[in-house]
């Protein structure tokens, strides 16, 4: 048994621990009251403090029409487990890591400080709210007097050391001197400088700015609006302010010079650099015009969000839906644009964006944004995804999304639209020709039933088209390998060409090399002297360099096009079709696959029948049918017109 004196002492340790769990499970009924109307919110006034004095302040109710001069941070959510505890209305109450340093670093010494964060002025225990809330962002926004970004930075303690924060805006100072003097505008210039020419900077410049620009605010989805919505933002870093100017200049300028973004060497800064150009070029537009969220989609794609869900609805309030979801809520009326609610599921929230996405811009090109790198089938808890992009572990939630619907939280966007390195124009594919999309009522949610014609079924696949960073060489052997295997089945092409041109045009996706080439006059012989060429280079000796140099003027393809191929090959095969074709397809492909053409789509599309409806594989590419000729034998009767459930 234990002394008395120890008894006394755990009791009251009990006692203490049950007050703080008492004060943290209390307070947010009684903090939170409900919002007396659709257009009121809740902002914080923060008392006077230094940063590290208990926190303490007030929730006041405001309509929209009538609030006070105040600010509103832009921050990254992080964990939010409640930690710390601040005084808020009187009462004890717990918050989160991040939002904890965030109210500590825009605290000032002398004076309160109004401003709107979304932790504290949003009770986020009631769903209801939060999808209501999520529509007032737009207003809360751009009726702030300014945003206060804050980066995910720790304050520095040593104040005797120079913090590397300093050293990252000693870097961005000296790159806007350096366009300044070069007289760059403050867009992309599309002037190309060799590093040598880029801004002086030193080893540790590059090693802060690496990490100034990894923080997670560039990648978070919320951020968009956040900023672009807002009259003035700052950022607040290291309790310093920062203004937004020169960090732009150095992200655009950074952007445009790829030895200088090979210097940052980290994936994290080079999407950090790209997030903040693409940003700035937002706030620059001075009509400020809401794009469809599908464009907006695409622009940031990539962004990431705590709560997926808000991966659409993040983007609502700079987008031209926003005007159209109000009206449904006036209305009160179930409409075409989904409504924010955080009661549904995160897939059930992509099928349904998804679904609209298609019927609103009356075309399949979403249909292209559903292949994921990685090795395996994407329905499977077993696929393994590559981390080419951010580490992720594949879920079961992940392996049960329809087959039509792009998985929105990944950025694997491997359309044959947008691939590759060059700076080209999409190619105006037109498989379907002038179709319209055409869609049948689906009997399930999960499912979408387009109009379409079946062409022809998959006979021969190839090796997968791995990056190279993954598998050495893997892309070069595999561009050989699967043209010897293909030009000992095949001895003549369908529409007249020879095995070589359809090949090597099938391998870039119809883009044409556009350098002139010397001794070749036809896209297979260019690829068969490139061929060559790499042959040669794969017996390199002492006594071979020469002739090795000499070749190089003449390898048919360019270092720039070989690049292109490999972006639009990644993560895809070749395969060859019963009726002889040659086509590009994505790597989940198999033999006894149909190749369809579905009205309103630009391209062929790879599907699977699976009982009693299709999975849809992926978009494919082949030569011979990407301008319509499928719907001329369909009009010609020849062929025959069917819905297809794809599920």
């Amino acid at each position: 048994m234990r002394p008395r004196w120890k008894r006394g002492r755990h009791r009251r340790r009990k006692r203490r621990h049950n007050h703080r769990n008492a004060s943290a499970s209390v307070p947010t009924a009684a903090l939170y009251e409900p919002l007396p109307s659709q257009s009121s919110i809740r902002l914080v006034t923060l008392q006077p403090g230094d940063f590290n004095d208990p926190i303490r302040c007030t929730l006041e109710v405001f309509e929209l029409a009538s609030l006070p001069p105040y600010e509103a941070i832009s921050y990254v959510w992080g964990d939010p487990t409640p930690r710390h505890r601040i005084r808020c209305n009187g009462r004890p109450y717990l918050i989160g890591n991040n939002v904890n340093n965030v109210i500590r670093n825009v605290r000032l010494k002398d004076e309160i400080r109004v401003f709107w964060v979304d932790a504290l002025c949003i009770n986020q225990a009631n769903l209801g709210e939060r999808s209501h809330q999520v529509l007032l962002m737009r207003d809360i926004y751009s009726k702030a007097k300014r945003t206060l970004i804050c980066l995910d930075i720790k304050p520095s303690i040593n104040t005797s050391d120079v913090c590397w924060t300093t050293i990252a805006y000693q870097a961005i100072l000296i790159i806007a001197k350096w366009s300044k003097r070069n007289s760059s505008p403050l867009e992309f210039s599309g002037l190309k400088f060799g590093i040598e020419q880029f801004a002086p900077l030193e080893l540790r410049h590059w090693v802060a700015l690496r990490r100034l620009m990894s923080c997670a605010w560039f990648q978070r989805v919320w951020v968009i609006q956040e900023v672009v919505l807002s009259p003035d933002s700052i950022f607040i870093v290291d309790r310093q302010e920062w203004r937004w100017y020169p960090l732009a200049v150095a992200c655009l300028r950074i952007v445009e010079n790829l030895e200088a973004m090979d210097e940052l060497g980290s994936l994290a800064a080079v999407t950090g650099i790209a997030r903040g150009a693409q940003l700035w070029m937002m706030m620059r537009d001075e009509n400020k015009k809401a794009l469809p969220l599908f464009l907006i989609k695409k622009i940031f794609r990539g962004a990431l969000a705590t709560d997926p869900r808000d991966l659409m609805y993040a983007l609502l309030g700079i987008s031209k839906e926003l005007p159209l979801v109000e009206q449904q809520i006036r209305n009160g009326l179930s409409g075409p644009v989904p409504l924010p609610n955080y009661e549904d599921s995160f897939r059930d929230v992509l099928i349904d964006w998804t679904r609209y996405f298609i019927e609103s811009s009356r075309g399949l090109e979403i249909f292209s944004m559903t292949l994921v790198g990685g090795e395996g089938s994407p329905d499977s808890v077993e696929f393994v995804l590559h981390k080419h992009y951010r580490e992720y572990d594949w879920t079961a939630e992940d392996a049960s999304f329809p087959s039509w619907v792009p998985r929105w939280h990944i950025d694997s966007w491997l359309s044959l639209h947008q691939s590759g390195n060059l700076n080209s124009k999409p190619l105006g594919y037109r498989s379907s020709g002038i179709l319209p999309l055409k869609l049948k009522t689906s009997p399930r949610r999960e499912s979408i039933t387009p109009s379409g014609i079946m062409f022809d079924t998959v006979s021969w696949t190839g090796k997968v088209m791995y990056p190279r960073r993954f598998y050495p060489k893997a892309q070069e052997d595999a561009l050989m390998h699967n043209f010897l295997g293909i030009e000992w089945k095949l001895k003549s092409y369908p529409n007249g060409d020879t095995v070589q041109n359809a090949y090597a045009i099938v391998a870039a996706a119809g883009h044409l090399q556009e350098k002139p080439t010397k001794n070749t006059s036809s896209p297979g012989e260019d690829m068969m002297a490139y061929f060559a060429w790499l042959t040669l280079a794969s017996k390199v000796t002492s006594n071979t360099p020469r002739r090795l140099d000499d070749a190089k003027d003449n390898t048919g393809w360019d270092d720039c096009y070989v690049r292109y191929i490999k972006g639009r090959c990644m993560y895809r095969r070749f395969f060859i079709t019963e009726k002889g074709y040659i086509g590009l397809g994505p790597s989940p492909m198999k033999v006894g696959d149909l190749v369809c053409v579905l009205f309103g789509g630009k391209t062929p599309f790879i599907l699977r029948n699976v009982e009693d409806h299709f999975k849809l594989i992926g978009e494919t590419y082949i030569h011979g049918i990407m301008d319509g000729e499928v719907v001329r034998q369909w009009e010609a009767g020849e062929l025959r017109e069917q819905w297809f459930e794809i599920r």
